[in-house]
C-alpha cells in the first residue's frame, strides 16, 4: 500500500515563516490508525521514498513553470540564495541519515551541478549574509544534542569554512536575523524536560568579517519562541513567551525592540493574539504577522504609531491549510501546500497568493493546479523570479509476515 501522508510540518524558507491555518480534515480512518499501531509492534513495516521537485514563479509574467527537480533526494532540507543561486542544503535520506550533498542550480542556465559538500551537517538554522549561508546550532544527531558548529558556505567561491563556535549558552529555537551584516541571536529557550521549556535573555551577535561572536546587553526579560524581524534600523522581537512554560505558555503581551547602533532595547505594542502556526516576516511597510487561527488574515505593524494595523481581507476566503511563505519586492507571497486533508493523502489547490503591502491587497497571481502529493516545499527569489524547491513524501506500508515479525 502505497499512501502520501502528510507532514503537517512549517516550511522554512529564506525570507519566511510557513504559516499553517485551520486544516481542513475528513476524519480519522480506522485502517490507517490500524497502520499506525503495526508500525509500533512491528506487524506493519514502512519505508520512505523522495520525489523532489522545482518550480518557477515569473512575478512580471504571472507564469509558472516546473523545471528540473533537484538531484539529491532528501526531506527537510533548508532552501537559499545566494550569488544568484538556488541552494538545497542539508536534510535527511530516505535511511533517515544526514545528508552532506549540496545542490546549487544556476538561474541563468536552468541547470544543476553538485557543490562543495558539507563535511557537518546536522539540522541547523541558517543565516544569509551577501553571497554566503551559515549554518549553526541545531539538534546533530538521534540524541538531540545541540551542535555549537558553525559553517558557512560562500556560493560564489562553491567554498566551505568552518567559522567560530556559537556560544554555549544560546539554547535552542532560535530566530536568527541579520542586519547591516552581521547575525543576530535575541532570546532563546531552554528544554529542561519534556514538560517544561524555560526562556532565556540571550543577546549575541556575530560579525563574519571578524569570525567572532559578542555578547550583547541582555533583554529586559527573557524571551523565548520569538520572532526576530529586522526592519529599518530596529530588530523586533515578536510574540514568544517570559515564563517557564509546560507548552501552554500564555502568549507575550509585550513586543521587545532592539537598536543594534546603540545597544538599546526598548519596548512595544505586542501583535494581536493570532493562534497558533501563524507567519511574522518584515514587508516594505514593516513588522507583519500573518495567518494563524485567528483573523483577519494579516496585521502590519506601524511603528510611528505604535500599533498594529489590520490588513484589508481578500475578496475570498483562504484554502484552510499549510502553506509556505516568502517576501520578495516587499511584497509577502503565500504557496497552498496543503488544504485537504484526507484519511490516507493530503490535497493542493495549489494557489498562489500575493499580498502587495504598499496597496494593502491580496490577489491569487498563479495556481499551480490540484495536487494529491504531500508536499515540503521552501521558497526563495532571485532577481524577477520566485524559486519553490520542494519533496513530494511517500510511505510504503507492508505488513510483515509471522517470520519476518520475529514471531
Amino acid at each position: 500500500m502505497r499512501a502520501s501522508i502528510s507532514t503537517l510540518g512549517l516550511v522554512v524558507g529564506a525570507a519566511g515563516v510557513a504559516a499553517l491555518g485551520a486544516l481542513a480534515s475528513t476524519g480519522c480512518d480506522p485502517a490507517l490508525l490500524a497502520d499506525v499501531a503495526g508500525l509500533a509492534d512491528g506487524s506493519v513495516k514502512g519505508s520512505v521514498s523522495f520525489e523532489m521537485h522545482l518550480e518557477r514563479f515569473d512575478t512580471k509574467t504571472g507564469q509558472l513553470e516546473v523545471l528540473t527537480p533537484p538531484p539529491t533526494k532528501r526531506n527537510g532540507f533548508t532552501v537559499s540564495s545566494a550569488a544568484g543561486k538556488v541552494l538545497v542544503v542539508g536534510g535527511l535520506n530516505q535511511d533517515g541519515n544526514y545528508v552532506s550533498a549540496v545542490d546549487v542550480y544556476d538561474t541563468a542556465t536552468k541547470t544543476w551541478r553538485a557543490g562543495t559538500p558539507w563535511a557537518r551537517p546536522h539540522a541547523a538554522y541558517s543565516a544569509k549574509v551577501g553571497d554566503t549561508v551559515c549554518y549553526f546550532g541545531g539538534a546533530t544527531g538521534k540524541d538531540a544534542r545541540i551542535s555549537r558548529d558553525m559553517d558557512c558556505y560562500d556560493a560564489a567561491a562553491d567554498r566551505w569554512s568552518a567559522r567560530a563556535q556559537v556560544p554555549e549558552d544560546v539554547g535552542g529555537g532560535l530566530w536568527p536575523a541579520v542586519a547591516d551584516g552581521k547575525i543576530y541571536l535575541l532570546g532563546s529557550t531552554r528544554f529542561d524536560s519534556a514538560d517544561l521549556i524555560t526562556p532565556l535573555s540571550i543577546a549575541y551577535v556575530y560579525d563574519p568579517a571578524a569570525d567572532a561572536w559578542a555578547k550583547l546587553p541582555p533583554p529586559p526579560s527573557p524571551r523565548g519562541g520569538a520572532a526576530v524581524v529586522p526592519y529599518g534600523d530596529t530588530l523586533y522581537v515578536v510574540a514568544g513567551f517570559s515564563k517557564p512554560s509546560d507548552k501552554n505558555a500564555p502568549p507575550e503581551s509585550t513586543m521587545l525592540t532592539f537598536t543594534p547602533k546603540t545597544g538599546a532595547w526598548g519596548t512595544g505594542k505586542q501583535m494581536p493574539p493570532r493562534g497558533i502556526f501563524f507567519g511574522v516576516d518584515a514587508l516594505s511597510t514593516g513588522p507583519a504577522a500573518f495567518f494563524g487561527a485567528m483573523p483577519p488574515a494579516l496585521h502590519r505593524y506601524d511603528a510611528a504609531k505604535d500599533a498594529w494595523i489590520a490588513g484589508t481581507e481578500p475578496s475570498r476566503p483562504f484554502d484552510a491549510g499549510v502553506y509556505t511563505s516568502l517576501v520578495h519586492g516587499g511584497d509577502l507571497y503565500l504557496l497552498v501546500l496543503v488544504d485537504k486533508l484526507k484519511s490516507r493523502s493530503t490535497e493542493s489547490s495549489g494557489k498562489l497568493w500575493k499580498y502587495d503591502a504598499a496597496r494593502d491587497a491580496w490577489a491569487i497571481v498563479g495556481t499551480r493546479g490540484a495536487d494529491t502529493r504531500d508536499a515540503l516545499f521552501g521558497g526563495v527569489g532571485v532577481g524577477d523570479s520566485l524559486y519553490f524547491a520542494g519533496v513530494f513524501t511517500f510511505i510504503e506500508l507492508t505488513k510483515t509476515t509471522p517470520t519476518d515479525a520475529g514471531g
